[in-house]
């Protein structure tokens, strides 16, 4: 059975309602799906000082392969020069 309330989608940052539609200045549309510029930039900071995680397997650096292969470049079988 569905529910007879509209769905009012809210910000994942300060989970504040959105507007259900854009105002004169289109302010919803640009900053979809945050409530604002402040959201949309804490949300980037949150990216990049890496609380977010993708899920998937460990990630091997550059560093970390040719330690593993004993110098060697995985990508030509050359040294790396060690």
């Amino acid at each position: 059975m569905k529910s007879t309330q509209a769905h009012c989608p809210i910000c994942p940052i300060c989970l504040g309602a959105l507007p259900a539609e854009p105002n004169a200045a289109g302010k919803q549309a640009k900053y979809l799906p945050f409530c604002s510029s402040r959201c949309k930039t804490i949300d980037l900071g949150n990216w990049l000082g890496e609380r977010y995680a993708v899920p998937g397997g460990r990630v091997i650096d550059a560093d970390d392969s040719a330690d593993q292969d004993g110098g060697k470049d995985p990508r030509s079988g050359g040294d790396l020069g060690r």
